[in-house]
């Protein structure tokens, strides 16, 4: 709760929201996790360790992808393409 006594979330379209219940869970099913693969992110060996991305592991296929845009159609051809594979 925020503390001006309402639920804080952010909305679908990014925006900050209060309101006085709270937000809705949502199930989702998912097939594809995209794996960041910047130096700066978790790496998967430091991820096997926690038991919650273990059980999601056995689920899905991870996908290596670079948040920062391709500068190139091949580059995103070749994303777009190990999306696809993965699905």
């Amino acid at each position: 709760m925020s503390s001006h006594g309402g639920w804080e979330f952010t909305d679908d379209r990014g925006h900050l929201t209060v309101a006085d219940q709270p937000p809705v869970r949502v199930v989702a099913y998912i097939d594809v996790v995209l794996g960041d693969v910047r130096a700066n992110a978790a790496t998967p060996d430091t991820l096997r360790g926690d038991r919650q991305w273990r059980a999601l592991q056995e689920r899905v296929r991870t996908v290596a992808w670079n948040p920062e845009a391709p500068r190139s159609h091949r580059g995103h051809a070749r994303f777009v393409d190990a999306v696809a594979a993965a699905l």
